[in-house]
């Protein structure tokens, strides 16, 4: 990496400055940038942009200031504002947007901030690769506001991705980070009773059942929420020795799966099925693993509901050829076929480097992929495709890898999490479009794969010793 720092030389004077040094010297200029900005916003602005840009500019010096305290309110935030959706922003935005966009700006100072350590990472050549052809999309789309909002929600996560992998470096900054998004589902599980309670799903039917938004915009980004913080709760879980915290872990971790099957939302309800046998595999309990295996044939093999829900997946097998095939899966199969038919099709150049970002559409009959890397391939070619899917493979592999090196029962229980999570990622990207697509859960596995790389950078820097912190 010392042909990429040679391209940011040090200005005389400069040489040697520690992080401290730089974060002392980005405080200064940003307290007199909030001074010139607020006077002139005083001046000439309307009172909420007047507002706004020195709110701004202190949370720009905290989140400098602050790194992990910031992220993990970050991740906090993001899942607050995930209810909040019905909020406008102004300009064309809504609050989502409208933070996700002020985020990637803070994300983008805060890696600046630690520019050697970002340099270092091993994948940072292939997230330059992967902003290049990010650019490269986006100048295939004419509406500015679009592309920001596009880049914004797809370069994000990969700067999320280094952060955690530089900040989250010690057992007790991981813990706070669990700890706390795990303390953010409280309001998404009480809202989705709350709605539960006053007959929300009554009023949303859909392929015939009543189903359950909760406080969020659809189902899926309720099924995916309610599957993660279930997640959570049963690494928590298995962590905790019985007590009455355990026993409040339990409830919340029940009731995100109750929320969770409220939904009646398939790919949610087979990634967690995945994330659970990965888990209980991983952790070489057998018992356990051939009771939710028992239970699983039990209730499919009773069940009409859930037969009728999975009855996609017998059909394939048994229907007639041609477009009766294309219309399982709520007719995913037969976009799939299409997209690519209509993907390979073009010319080479559009094949190699895709059609632009949010283009997905435009070769799907203008209907979702519900497929994750189909809609990659569509908009960032099959480079931008191998790239995603080599973060994830890499990250999984190194996962497993620091198994054998985590002695210590929390370490190796998160690590098993994040595996768990890696399985439920691949289903969950193959039937729908979820950590790609949606920005949360994208935040959310990106983050994980940082903590990975943070814990292996723990280990290695306890060499000889090996072992990562209790």
């Amino acid at each position: 990496m010392e042909h990429l720092r040679s391209l940011a030389p040090a200005l005389p004077g400069f040489e040697g400055w520690s992080e401290q040094d730089g974060t002392r010297a980005l405080v200064f200029i940003g307290s007199v940038a909030l001074a010139l900005v607020s006077t002139l916003a005083i001046l000439y602005l309307p009172f909420i942009f007047s507002l706004a840009l020195p709110v701004a500019l202190i949370a720009t010096m905290i989140v400098l200031r602050y790194p992990v305290f910031s992220l993990i309110g970050i991740f906090f935030g993001r899942i607050t504002i995930d209810l909040m959706w019905f909020v406008p922003a102004g300009l064309g935005l809504n609050f989502m947007e409208a933070f996700t966009g002020g985020i990637t700006v803070l994300l983008i100072l805060m890696c600046m901030q630690r520019i050697q350590g970002v340099l270092d990472h091993p994948f940072f050549p292939f997230v330059t690769l992967w902003v290049a052809l990010l650019l490269v999309g986006a100048a295939q789309q004419p509406e500015a506001r679009v592309v920001a909002e596009l880049l914004a929600r797809f370069g994000s996560p990969m700067m999320i991705m280094l952060l955690f992998s530089i900040h989250f470096r010690t057992h007790e900054s991981r813990r706070k980070l669990f700890i706390w998004v795990g303390l953010g589902g409280i309001l998404p599980i009480v809202l989705g009773l709350f709605y539960w309670a006053t007959g929300q799903a009554a009023n949303m039917q859909l392929s015939g059942y009543d189903r359950l938004a909760g406080g969020y915009s659809n189902i899926a980004d309720h099924g995916q929420s309610m599957a993660t913080f279930a997640m959570i709760g049963l690494m928590w879980i298995w962590h905790h020795k019985a007590s009455w915290k355990s026993a409040a872990i339990l409830g919340y971790t029940c009731l995100a799966v109750l929320l969770l099957l409220l939904t009646y939302a398939r790919t949610p309800l087979i990634g967690f099925a995945a994330f659970v046998f990965v888990f209980l595999a991983l952790h070489r309990n057998r018992s356990l693993l051939l009771v939710a295996g028992a239970v699983l044939v039990l209730i499919l093999a009773t069940n009409s509901t859930a037969q009728d829900r999975f009855s996609d997946f017998t059909d394939f097998f048994t229907v007639d050829a041609g477009y009766q095939v294309d219309r399982l899966g709520s007719g995913r199969l037969g976009i799939w076929r299409r997209s690519f038919e209509a993907f390979f099709s073009q010319p080479f150049l559009q094949i190699l480097l895709g059609n632009g970002l949010n283009s997905q559409y435009l070769l799907s009959d203008g209907q979702d992929s519900h497929n994750d890397y189909i809609s990659l391939m569509l908009q960032v070619g099959p480079i931008g495709l191998a790239l995603w899917a080599g973060f994830q493979i890499d990250a999984t592999r190194r996962a497993y890898q620091e198994l054998a090196y985590a002695y210590a029962p929390w370490t190796r229980t998160l690590l098993i999490m994040i595996l768990g999570l890696s399985a439920c990622v691949v289903v969950s990207n193959t039937f729908s479009n979820v950590y790609v697509s949606r920005v949360t859960p994208s935040w959310y596995w990106f983050g994980m794969m940082g903590v990975v790389f943070a814990i292996q950078a723990e280990r290695r820097a306890r060499e000889p010793e090996g072992a990562v912190a209790a």
